[in-house]
């Protein structure tokens, strides 16, 4: 937003964040166990993804019965290198080290979507908690109309905070009608 007061503008400068392709593959079968939720690959791995979700199983069946249904996240610091990649070419690399971690998993799933994040998640910068926490206290309502809403307002930036501020968000909109 233009014009924001530095008392708003650069706490909020101080979030940063990490960039992603999140791939969705469907499989023909679940290759995971059962209650296997997440797969998450260390730094120390060097791997381009950071996590493997299956969500097929579980309370919420995402999928038929049998099938399998797996999110890969890509490695933000593996950007630069997989953007020089055509679509094809980085979807068979992301395969491919899926793979390194679950052999069985298919050359070829039952489909592939893909979707790019440029601001997936929220890095939690040096510097960032005390600028955000200033702000909540002191500042938050220095704009007439100006509602903030999201996981850089938490402690620690996750879905629940975006959804506990955005809740509080919404609370506050209603009260000034």
């Amino acid at each position: 937003m233009p014009d924001l007061p530095d008392t708003i503008r650069k706490p909020l400068e101080t979030c940063s964040y990490s960039s992603t392709y999140s791939y969705i593959f469907g499989l023909e079968r679940k290759i995971t166990p059962e209650y296997l939720v997440a797969t998450f690959i260390p730094g120390h791995e060097r791997s381009i993804l950071t996590a493997i979700f299956e969500t097929a199983g579980g309370p919420m069946r995402t999928a038929p019965e049998g099938a399998g249904l797996m999110y890969c996240f890509t490695a933000g610091w593996h950007d630069g290198e997989l953007g020089e990649l055509s679509e094809g070419e980085r979807r068979r690399r992301v395969i491919r080290e899926v793979q390194k971690y679950w052999p069985e998993f298919p050359d070829e799933p039952l489909f592939t979507e893909c979707i790019r994040y440029d601001r997936a998640i929220n890095l939690e910068s040096p510097g960032q908690f005390p600028a955000i926490h200033h702000l909540m206290r002191h500042h938050y309502r220095d704009v007439k109309g100006l509602y903030l809403a999201g996981e850089y307002l938490f402690l620690i930036a996750c879905t629940e905070g975006a959804f506990s501020t955005g809740e509080q968000a919404a609370r506050m909109v209603l009260e000034d009608l």
